[in-house]
């Protein structure tokens, strides 16, 4: 299992500035959750892409939310909602990023996708699937645990706050600080 620290353990809500998230099972229980450290610490942004202006982020932060698969039962639907519509950001290397951004801010979650190879191939079928599952569904996310060959689902979160110029390359740089697979 991943070390980080613990920062809460055992609740329901993970809370930040711009979207909170809570996780239920089909019948509207909570299901509860560690806020774990972010792995994120030392964040900077390449201002248009240029090497040669690297600034570090002063106003971000992030935290983890992880799941314990020892609380899920297989094949169940587990529904991880936002307080916020969020928009999808970005798929790469077993990753999913989805985002919010204001004037003045940017927030992203990224999870894990540990069947994006299979689904890559049409004609797979759910017998194909290994680990859990994350789908996105209209302003939330469904999550089934396919089997118990992980302790945890780690979500990472990031959101940086105090952005008065360049917020593209911002709204990268907070994607890119939630993208560690486990």
């Amino acid at each position: 299992m991943r070390n980080r620290t613990c920062l809460e353990k055992d609740v329901a809500i993970l809370k930040t500035p711009y979207c909170d998230i809570t996780i239920s099972d089909e019948n509207g229980n909570h299901i509860l959750f560690d806020v774990m450290e972010t792995p994120q610490t030392e964040l900077t942004v390449y201002i248009d892409n240029d090497e040669n202006q690297i600034v570090p982020v002063t106003c971000g932060t992030g935290k983890t939310l992880r799941i314990y698969t020892k609380d899920l039962e297989i094949n169940v639907k587990y529904y991880i909602r936002p307080s916020v519509k969020l928009e999808f950001r970005d798929a790469d290397e077993r990753l999913i990023t989805y985002g919010l951004t204001g004037e003045t801010y940017t927030f992203a979650i990224s999870y894990p996708e540990p069947n994006e190879d299979i689904k890559m191939y049409s004609g797979y079928s759910e017998k194909d699937l290994v680990k859990y599952d994350i789908e996105p569904e209209d302003d939330m996310f469904v999550l089934r645990l396919i089997d118990r060959s992980e302790e945890v689902i780690d979500l990472f979160t990031f959101w940086i706050w105090n952005i008065g110029h360049h917020m593209n390359d911002y709204e990268s740089a907070c994607d890119v600080a939630t993208w560690w697979c486990p």
